[in-house]
């Protein structure tokens, strides 16, 4: 199961809903978030990309690469 929880369909008490329902009732390795972010540096752009897992929030898996192609931690 997907939930993007910063979907507009969702409405802002909602997401809370959601949110707090998954943490409530997750398990290890049941429910991860993923995020990308870009940093700047000299050479231009590269991404960091971070699994982590909800119930530890810990990072499961990250890469820092230097374009956005399909690749990384998804592979």
């Amino acid at each position: 199961l997907i939930i993007n929880i910063k979907s507009d369909l969702l409405s802002k008490e909602n997401r809370k809903k959601v949110v707090k329902l998954v943490r409530k009732n997750q398990q290890t390795n049941q429910v991860w978030a993923s995020d990308i972010t870009y940093i700047k540096t000299i050479n231009g752009f590269c991404y960091l990309s971070l699994i982590t897992n909800m119930h530890s929030r810990k990072i499961v898996r990250y890469d820092l690469i230097d374009s956005l192609e399909l690749k990384g931690c998804v592979s």
